[in-house]
């Protein structure tokens, strides 16, 4: 009798949990089918590991989204080393090769004013990109550092291309009434400096923009 009763006991402990696992396996099991699958994640709990986490992306196209963020990624900066280019060539390089060029006062001050236009404008460029990550940050929102690290590139870029290629900036610098020496020193201080911050803009684009 007693070994009965066990039985029972044992018999109506477990047919709860079973049921209650067929449930929810087949609550899971209609999820999967349909696609769809919430997750939700507290501040303080850990990353989606293992199977399931890549049975997610499967199933919610989440790959799909990555690989079109990463083509409008590549677009926007091959749109963006176009912008330069177009900026530079109508807008930056008159200005810039004028102001060097008129007050050069000498090969010394030619390669300083040069030199001194890239140096600030990358120092600019990276103090915005920190700015703007740093407040994203802090407001939790990762697009403002995004967006901030674009609106500095699109700035810094026709700055830094201004004085590229060295050869058409050499030129351009006698166009605009410096000396061969003045344009020459200018030409080759302020041009590495710009292919320099060239790579550091693509470099910040990439890491802040690109997924």
């Amino acid at each position: 009798m007693a070994t009965a009763s066990a039985e029972t006991i044992a018999d109506s402990d477990i047919r709860p949990r079973f049921e209650s696992r067929c449930r929810n396996a087949g609550r899971q099991e209609r999820r999967h089918r349909s696609g769809r699958r919430c997750v939700s994640l507290s501040a303080g709990s850990a990353p989606w590991r293992g199977p399931d986490a890549v049975r997610l992306v499967r199933t919610t196209g989440t790959g799909w989204d990555r690989a079109m963020f990463e083509t409008l990624g590549w677009l926007g900066l091959v749109a963006l080393f176009f912008w330069g280019v177009t900026v530079s060539s109508v807008v930056v390089d008159d200005v810039l090769h004028g102001w060097i060029a008129r007050r050069a006062g000498g090969v010394p001050g030619a390669l300083a004013r040069a030199a001194g236009a890239q140096l600030l404008c990358a120092a600019a460029f990276l103090g915005l990109c920190k700015t703007g990550v740093e407040l994203g940050h802090e407001m939790d929102l990762a697009w403002v550092g995004s967006c901030a690290i674009v609106l500095a590139a699109v700035l810094y870029t026709p700055v830094a291309m201004s004085m590229l290629p060295v050869r058409q900036a050499r030129e351009d610098l006698e166009d605009a009434g410096a000396t061969a020496g003045q344009a020459l020193a200018a030409s080759w201080t302020a041009g590495p400096l710009g292919l320099l911050g060239l790579l550091v803009v693509v470099g910040a684009y990439m890491a802040g923009v690109m997924p």
